[in-house]
């Protein structure tokens, strides 16, 4: 079934099964209560968007626009997220579980309750963003960028973190092993020597 989707349009209590939702440019649309299953979603701009009691199973997401999106008790299950534009979007009880989000963008966000769980998130960027009870477990974050985001409190301990990007005032409180914090303090210009 081809979809057209329009600003402003509501979805309530739906699901898209094996769907291509394709070259869709819509602000501001509401989906609540749906699932989206195996679905993929190509050239498109849902700027604005409101998720809100939304799971996306199998989904591919990859480079789409969801900039100043809303996104709230919504779940991301094995689906692809590379390069998907999320700057400026508000996510409050948010899971993302075995997600390869390599690229996305979630700069300048607001993440309050949200997991990261067994993600590839390399080359991901997280700058300016506001962390409230952000967890990342068994997560890989290779040159990804933190720049800018308080991480108080955030636990690294069980992820693959190195090479990232992020300013040396925003690392108080941030919880690492010793070899991640052996990483990390490379960014002090700390030089390590074995003797």
């Amino acid at each position: 079934m081809a979809y057209f989707i329009r600003d402003e349009e509501e979805f309530n209590e739906c699901i898209f099964l094996d769907e291509i939702i394709e070259d869709q440019a819509a602000r501001n649309v509401i989906f609540r209560d749906v699932l989206f299953k195996n679905v993929v979603f190509i050239d498109c701009d849902l700027s604005g968007a409101e998720f809100i009691n939304v799971q996306f199973e199998h989904c591919d997401l990859s480079n789409i626009n969801l900039d100043q999106a809303i996104v709230h008790n919504t779940q991301f299950l094995d689906c692809k997220l590379m390069g998907t534009y999320l700057t400026d979007t508000s996510m409050q009880i948010v899971t993302f579980n075995n997600c390869n989000s390599e690229y996305a963008i979630f700069s300048s966000s607001h993440l309050k309750e949200v997991c990261f769980i067994e993600c590839k998130m390399n080359y991901s960027s997280f700058s300016n963003c506001k962390f409230n009870q952000v967890k990342f477990t068994m997560c890989e974050l290779l040159r990804a960028d933190l720049a800018g985001t308080r991480l108080k409190g955030t636990d690294f301990t069980t992820c693959i973190i190195s090479e990232v990007t992020i300013k040396i005032e925003n690392l108080r409180g941030v919880i690492l092993t010793p070899l991640q914090a052996l990483e990390f303090s490379k960014l002090l210009g700390i030089i390590v020597k074995e003797t």
